[in-house]
């Protein structure tokens, strides 16, 4: 393994909630080249058996990853001993190590079957929830497990092992053991009640909410824990020669694994290493005051802190999540791209006029009549139609107020959408109530929509940034650092990189629509509390 500082290949790999993407990224002496040197993406199943369950397959994601990598070889024409490291980011689903590998293994992050099981979690009052905004998600590993157990205890049983979908990747890149493979702290951490701080589990806890077995047996969840990025081994030789790896000697080449990161992390991590090149009017840009959004199908929302905070419905603080002695605070809604898709095929105008082009197409036509001017209407959204985050409640549901007999239009609902999105993002930030915000840096799928960051900036009347990185998104390009690090053995750290030729582009708030959005920020608060109350009633 190479330790000195000449250029260094590393593979970075995503997998989101519909596919796997990898990048072959370049770096030499803490400079990232402006161009990956190669990307591929190959799509991946979402099984949806029933109701609010979410299902995926490991064999699947491996297969469509070893796609990737071998696509990457064939258009980067890179040689494998040019390659130093690998890393992963991927979405925080559970999956299940079982030999009999029988059925869908990867339980997804928005499947909510187990929100019984998160309601008893919560419901222990213990101290590890003070880490989790207060209250137990069906989104954490915790309450899947637990579902597990009490639904499916055969399969619970003769599980070898459980591990977030990103620790997997790694896992199974490693060769390593179950038993002995060291889990990331960004992974247990977030969605599994471990103690960063004094770096321990619970017993108590895991015994108070049912988990028993892994009180007196971490072998299964996890003896060893380790930082994003520490080196956690080598590719092993079958892993080499599956991902295509082997070189033409049929040697194989030592290409160093770092432990990887939940994939919104890792666009997190990348945003607030290249920080340095978003200029802010001269002033100075420090981790506490750069709030962050990855915002695509979902939106996570992220502060990283040197102090740290409690905000309750807020996850977190976490320790050590991204960078070693820094808490980070995760708030976030559930459907954001994905309800955005939702509102405009349910239009009628949808299946009159727009059936028939493709979404994208559909979206630039509606900015393009939002943009002429300030737009205003009288549409209110609540845009919780898959539960609310903040509010710790995943059976609150979404709605519209204002609705007339002549019928809205298709651009009246996509833009009030997007202002309830935007609206929730203000009510994040005053219940995070960060001292000294001068900057919001959102990446993803949505950051490529105009109106959806305009709208942001004209809301929380702040200026609104984001930055392009050619081919490679920041998921991949975070992975790929972790990968960087592994090799050199070195720790994450505040130690920014360069990237040159970043393309930033910077948003700022209309001032003609402030009071606009004021009122109809209230508007918004009135809904969330009556759906509250609804909510409530309906329960009888």
């Amino acid at each position: 393994m190479s330790t000195d500082n000449k250029p260094m290949i590393v593979i970075g790999a995503d997998v989101g909630s519909g596919s796997v993407r990898v990048a072959f990224i370049k770096l030499a002496d803490g400079q990232i080249e402006a161009t990956p040197l190669a990307t591929h993406k190959k799509e991946i199943t979402v099984h949806n058996p029933m109701g609010e369950m979410y299902e995926q397959n490991s064999d699947e994601i491996w297969s469509g990853l070893c796609e990737c990598v071998q696509e990457c070889l064939k258009t980067s024409k890179v040689n494998v001993s040019q390659i130093g490291g690998v890393s992963f980011s991927a979405t925080c689903s559970l999956v299940i190590i079982d030999k009999k590998k029988s059925g869908n293994d990867v339980v997804m992050w928005m499947d909510h079957r187990a929100n019984t099981e998160a309601d008893l979690i919560t419901n222990t009052n213990n101290a590890v929830l003070q880490q989790m905004g207060g209250k137990c998600s069906p989104e954490f590993s915790l309450a899947k497990l637990l579902w597990l157990k009490r639904n499916d205890k055969q399969r619970f049983d003769d599980a070898i092992g459980f591990m977030e979908l990103p620790d997997w990747l790694a896992w199974k890149c490693s060769g390593l053991d179950v038993k002995d493979y060291p889990r990331s702290v960004c992974s247990v951490v977030c969605k599994w009640g471990y103690d960063a701080v004094n770096k321990r589990w619970n017993d108590a806890f895991l015994d108070a909410i049912g988990l028993q077995e892994f009180a007196k047996d971490k072998s299964r969840i996890g003896e060893k824990i380790v930082n994003p990025g520490t080196h956690i081994g080598f590719v092993s030789k079958c892993a080499a020669k599956q991902l295509g790896l082997i070189d033409n000697l049929d040697a194989v080449v030592d290409i160093s694994i770092g432990s990887p990161i939940i994939d919104a992390h890792a666009g997190v991590l990348s945003m607030l290493m290249f920080s340095p090149d978003i200029k802010n009017g001269g002033q100075s840009l420090e981790y506490d005051n750069m709030f962050c959004m990855i915002a695509g199908t979902s939106t996570c929302d992220m502060i990283s802190t040197r102090e740290r905070y409690f905000t309750q419905g807020v996850w977190g603080p976490y320790y050590d999540a991204i960078f070693p002695g820094y808490y980070v605070r995760e708030a976030g809604q559930s459907t954001t791209g994905i309800l955005v898709e939702h509102v405009i095929k349910n239009s009628a105008q949808y299946y009159r006029k727009y059936k028939d082009m493709s979404m994208n197409d559909i979206i630039k036509e509606l900015n393009e009549q939002i943009l002429k001017k300030p737009f205003k209407n009288r549409l209110n959204v609540n845009p919780c139609f898959h539960g609310s985050r903040l509010l710790a409640n995943p059976y609150m549901r979404g709605g519209f107020y204002g609705l007339t007999m002549s019928g809205n239009g298709i651009v009246e609902s996509y833009h009030a959408t997007i202002e309830a999105l935007a609206y929730e993002t203000k009510y994040i930030l005053d219940e995070l109530k960060i001292p000294d915000l001068k900057v919001v840096l959102i990446s993803g799928g949505l950051a490529k929509n105009e109106v959806y960051m305009q709208v942001h900036s004209d809301v929380l009347n702040i200026d609104v940034v984001t930055f392009s990185m050619g081919d490679a998104d920041l998921m991949l390009v975070g992975a790929g650092l972790l990968g960087y690090h592994a090799v050199r053995q070195q720790s994450l750290s505040t130690k920014l990189i360069s990237y040159p030729n970043l393309e930033v582009k910077r948003y700022t708030p209309t001032k003609e629509l402030r009071n606009y959005h004021n009122l109809k920020y209230k508007c918004f608060r009135e809904m969330l509390e009556s759906a509250t109350r609804i909510e409530n009633l309906m329960k009888g």
